[in-house]
This record gives structure tokens, C-alpha cells and sequence, in this order.
């Protein structure tokens, strides 16, 4: 590929704000190229892996707005400690069907049981 044309690709990938295009769309048409893919899958697969680092980049975002003083998640969390806790309706709180009900959701119980791990988890989740 000539300069010219690189450094088009690129200042075009720039200005439409596309990083990863920019960053990977070469070895990306060697791999296209190699498999002999058609132009439309490749540029199906350069877009794709924008999409994907887009969303891994907005969920380590909104991670780090959520302030978490830790990231918990279920597997961590020890149910046998908690026997009155039903574990059947945590995890299905992990579905997230609460926010869809736009309804709000309270952990309540003594010190130490374990409100924050598990608000954390279903947060995570």
C-alpha cells in the first residue's frame, strides 16, 4: 500500500473519531487478503472491531463513574455464610429485569452480611 494512501486512511480514520480502524484495519486486510474474504466482510470486521472496543472502553467507564470501593462479583461471595438469604432471587436479580421496571433495590441487614459484596455484584453483573 502506498504512503499516500496510509496516511489518508488514517487522517480519515482520525477525524471520523475510529481509532481502532486506525490502529488494526492493516493487519486486518492481510488477514482478509489471506482468506481470501470480499470486500464486504472485511469491512464488516474492521467495523466490528471498533463496536468491540467501544463497548469494552464504555463499560471500563462507567466502571471507574460507579466508584466501586471494590469490584465484587457473585462467585466470590460465600452463600453458606448467609443461610436465610435466598441465593435463587440474587441471582436472578442479576438479570437486570429491576432496571427495565425502573425499580429501585435495597440490600438491608446487620454489619458484615455482606450488603456491599452483593449490591456490587449485581451491579458488576
Amino acid at each position: 500500500m502506498s504512503t499516500s494512501i496510509q496516511m489518508l486512511l488514517e487522517s480519515h480514520a482520525k477525524v471520523l473519531r475510529l481509532p481502532t480502524i486506525a490502529k488494526h484495519y492493516q493487519n486486518l486486510a492481510r488477514e482478509a487478503e489471506n482468506q481470501n474474504c470480499t470486500y464486504e466482510e472485511y469491512l464488516c470486521t474492521v467495523l466490528e472491531q471498533e463496536v468491540i472496543t467501544r463497548r469494552e472502553n464504555q463499560l471500563k467507564r462507567r466502571l471507574k463513574q460507579a466508584k466501586f470501593p471494590l469490584i465484587k462479583t457473585l462467585d466470590s461471595f460465600d452463600f453458606d455464610a448467609q443461610p436465610n438469604l435466598n441465593k435463587a432471587k440474587v441471582l436472578a436479580l442479576t438479570k437486570g429485569e429491576f432496571v427495565d421496571r425502573k425499580e429501585n433495590l435495597f440490600f438491608i441487614g446487620n454489619p458484615g452480611t455482606g450488603k456491599t459484596h452483593l449490591a456490587t455484584a449485581v451491579a458488576m453483573a
